[in-house]
């Protein structure tokens, strides 16, 4: 996906974030949250340190879609975001890592792909090319973020709860 279309669909996680993070940790800063969400949705992209650009290629400190867009890298952050690794949660961490799980997710259909197995070698599931389907793809982010975000507040009006 391009810088943008991670951008538009940030506000969806941001959107998902707040609902689902603020639901957990009641009392957190929900614009903070909202922020990190956003901010890591494009995080595995600048993580790599961009360098500029040779040719059409992106020269970066880490190589492109490389360990940055590796899921290991993301569990260990949410894992440590919910405080199996340290016992105490981590409600930012956790909305960072909430926004980069969306990134991936968005990658992971276009040809270049995203390593699963090991974090130099590359899966895809070739369904478009980055720049296919950003506003459907954003607009999809949106309405699952708003979702996520007055579901748990209708439920609990309707005398229901998750």
């Amino acid at each position: 996906m391009t810088k943008t279309g991670h951008q538009l669909t940030g506000l969806g996680a941001a959107l998902a974030a707040v609902g689902l993070i603020g639901g957990l940790y009641p009392g957190q800063n929900l614009i903070m949250i909202a922020l990190l969400a956003f901010f890591g949705s494009s995080a595995p992209d600048w993580l790599e340190i961009p360098q500029g650009w040779q040719g059409r290629k992106r020269l970066s400190v880490i190589p492109h879609r490389t360990w940055t867009h590796w899921w290991p890298v993301w569990l260990g952050s949410t894992l440590f975001g919910l405080g199996v690794l340290t016992a105490t949660p981590h409600p930012f961490v956790l909305a960072f890592t909430l926004g980069a799980w969306l990134h991936l997710l968005m990658d992971i259909p276009n040809p270049m792909g995203l390593p699963l197995w090991h974090p130099e070698r590359r899966v895809s599931l070739y369904l478009w090319k980055s720049s296919e389907h950003v506003v459907p793809l954003a607009l999809g982010s949106w309405g699952l973020g708003f979702l996520v975000l007055i579901l748990p507040g209708a439920l609990q009006m309707a005398g229901l709860s998750l």
